[in-house]
Parts: structure tokens; sequence; C-alpha cells
């Protein structure tokens, strides 16, 4: 129990630590039992689940949690939180909110929009959004939809990820989870997704990462929010459905 033990992370190795060290950091998040670990006493680097004497019982293990490093006062939800639906409205505020943006901007200099292939339209807008999305999570590990949620996304040192990271885990959202916004296509990744969500607790793109989820308790001020942006979305969805019976018509 007295030998020095390392983990790994993506980028280094770090230790020396005491057994008791390395469990005190199990219990607070900062490794899970995937992590690598090595010590003189074995030969050669293991996961942490895979070493007997790590292992305690279900009574004394801790419920596997996620740390929060908002600025505010922390707050750490179990893991079994995951928030399906939430994290469907916020991915869907990040795609209305930009949409808007792309329509001002194109309104301001002058350029047309392509109401006569408005899927197309959508479909590049949600593509560009990929670029968007990865170059806020790598700065501020959130966007505005997953802010609008009290959801950040860090790797396994609580740590924002990289452009490289994010563009990947972006783009890995946008196919599997968003079936690249193809109707009928997108309609079927999205309930898959969220049933696989649910069960699993952890998406397709998520898998394999060790991408962290962070969330935070959801107060009464963005639970307005949340619900003031679904009565727009419905409010906008049955303009659109009057100027498409009156084109009809």
């Amino acid at each position: 129990m007295n030998r020095l033990w390392y983990y790994f992370t993506e980028k280094s190795k770090e230790g020396p630590f005491s057994f008791h060290e390395i469990k005190d950091k199990i219990h607070e998040g900062i490794i899970d039992w995937s992590t690598e670990v090595y010590s003189d006493c074995l030969a050669h680097k293991q996961k942490l689940m895979d070493i007997e004497m790590f292992q305690v019982s279900d009574e004394d293990q801790p419920a596997p949690v996620v740390r929060s490093n908002f600025p505010e006062k922390e707050e750490e939800l179990s893991k079994h939180k995951v928030r399906p639906v939430l994290r469907f409205i916020g991915r869907f505020f990040d795609y209305f909110i930009f949409t808007i943006f792309v329509v001002c901007i194109m309104a301001l200099i002058g350029i047309p929009i392509p109401l006569q292939n408005p899927l197309f339209f959508a479909l590049g807008i949600y593509f560009v959004w990929n670029f968007i999305e990865a170059l806020l999570i790598s700065s501020f590990g959130t966007t505005p939809g997953k802010f609008l949620i009290h959801m950040k996304i860090l790797n396994s040192e609580r740590k924002h990820l990289s452009y490289t990271q994010s563009l990947k885990r972006s783009f890995g959202a946008y196919v599997l989870g968003f079936g690249l916004g193809i109707p009928f296509l997108s309609l079927a990744t999205m309930l898959l997704s969220l049933f696989w969500l649910s069960i699993k607790k952890e998406t397709f793109w998520d898998k394999g990462h060790k991408h962290v989820i962070v969330y935070k308790k959801i107060g009464i001020f963005r639970a307005i929010c949340i619900l003031l942006f679904i009565l727009v979305v419905l409010y906008y969805a049955f303009i659109g459905i009057q100027i498409l019976r009156a084109q009809s018509a």
C-alpha cells in the first residue's frame, strides 16, 4: 500500500501519489475507473477497474460524479442526471440563435434570403455552426444553448477541450445525433440518441473520449427562459405553417 502510483492523462503522466491519494482522486472525480495507472508492482500500466486492491464494496464506493468548475458556488450532480430533453432544447436553442444571427447579417449586407430553398439554407447553417460551436466549447466550455441549461463540456482534467477535440465532438453530434439535419433521418437519429443517452448515460459522440459533462441546477430564471424559448419556437412554427398555407392557396 506504500508504493508510489502514477496515473496517465491524454497528454501527460501525473504523480507520484500514494495509494490513498489515488483513491481520494477517484472519490473527488479527478480520475475515474477507466484511468490508466502504473506502479512498480505492475508489469505494465492498467486501468484502475482492473486492479483488485482499488476495488471497494458497493457500500463504500461513491456514486460517479462530475465536478463543476463554474466560477460560482460549485455543485456536484450524480452522473445519472443526464438531462436528455434539456440537452435537446439546448442544441436547438443554439441552432435557432445562430440562424437568426445569420439572417440578420444577410439582411444588413443586402444578401437575399433563399426562401425558395429553405431546407438547403438550413442545412448550410447547421453545417457552419459546427465550427462556431467547437470554437465556443474550446474557449468557454459551453455555448449559448448549453449555458441556458447550465451545462459545460470539459476533458478528464476538468479543462477546456482543444479546438480539434471540440470539432470532432461537434461533428459527431451533427452526424450521429442530428442526422445532418436531413428530415426523417434527423428524427430517427435524435430519437435513437435520446434513447441511448437515457439508458447508457452518455451519447454516441462522447463515448470513449473521456469528456466530462458538467451540469448545475437550473434556477427559476433559466426555467423561465427555457419556457419562453419553447413558446417562441412554437409561435414561429405556427407562423411558418400559415405562410405555407397562404402560398399553396
